[in-house]
């Protein structure tokens, strides 16, 4: 699902990973960060920050905390 985002990232009309192969990186990210990720945010916007494609704004970094810190979970 991460690279998929990044193979469609300058493409807008292209299709996205499957909504299954993003909640389950949604999972294993969850794991990683010993807490789960606010359940408002999407799979995808979740994927993004997990995976260290985008860094996360004020109000995300507030929502996380100190688990925030930890970010990117993957390397």
């Amino acid at each position: 699902a991460v690279h998929h985002l990044d193979l469609v990232v300058g493409l807008p009309a292209a299709p996205g990973p499957p909504a299954s192969a993003l909640a389950e990186t949604r999972g294993v990210l969850d794991v990683l960060l010993g807490t789960p990720f606010p359940a408002a945010w999407s799979d995808e916007r979740v994927t993004l920050l997990g995976s260290g494609r985008v860094r996360p704004d004020d109000a995300e970094r507030g929502a996380l905390g100190a688990a925030g810190e930890r970010l990117p979970l993957l390397g």
